[in-house]
């Protein structure tokens, strides 16, 4: 919602206070006393055509023209806010820069990787002579080690927690 004034919306339509006031009487919008949507108005006035085309407007041929102005000029103005909005989104630290995601990301990568090889080589020679039960506690605490390491909760990975059914991501 981009609310201006009586004489900005005069200004950005081309039409005189009298044939705004004529508007309102009509039923146009306004947000209050000399406060205008013009998103409101504009819908309004392409509602109501014929009576918005009486008093002081422009002739026929630079209406077009007016219009186009108009419309291009609100969809700046929302481009801009959405830009506003997306600078301080960043300056508030929710957004991560896209080469520091793949950076971190191939890190992470090559440490799961690692560990994954260092775990075949280790756990081996621990393995011989055990019982089913007893591979499976020490395979759970390596993975449980491996897992602790990896997901250690910084900017780029969730913090990993052991839920029902094995484990999950929270955060």
């Amino acid at each position: 919602m981009d609310i201006i004034t009586t004489k900005e919306i005069c200004r950005r339509l081309g039409v005189s206070r009298q044939s705004l006031s004529k508007w309102k009487a009509e039923g146009c919008p306004s947000e209050g006393y000399g406060k205008w949507d013009i998103d409101a108005v504009v819908k309004w006035r392409k509602r109501n055509k014929s009576s918005a085309q009486q008093g002081d407007d422009p002739p026929e041929e630079t209406k077009g023209l007016q219009q186009q102005k108009l419309e291009a000029d609100i969809a700046y103005r929302r481009a801009k806010a959405e830009r506003e909005k997306l600078l301080l989104a960043e300056l508030r630290g929710e957004f991560l820069r896209k080469e520091e995601v793949y950076q971190e990301w191939a890190l992470r990568i090559t440490e799961i990787t690692s560990g994954l090889e260092m775990l075949v080589r280790s756990l081996a020679p621990r393995l011989v002579d055990r019982t089913e039960r007893e591979i499976r506690g020490i395979l759970e605490d390596e993975f449980r080690v491996l897992r602790d390491h990896y997901a250690r909760g910084k900017a780029y990975t969730p913090v990993v927690s052991e839920g029902e059914g094995g484990m999950e991501a929270s955060g």
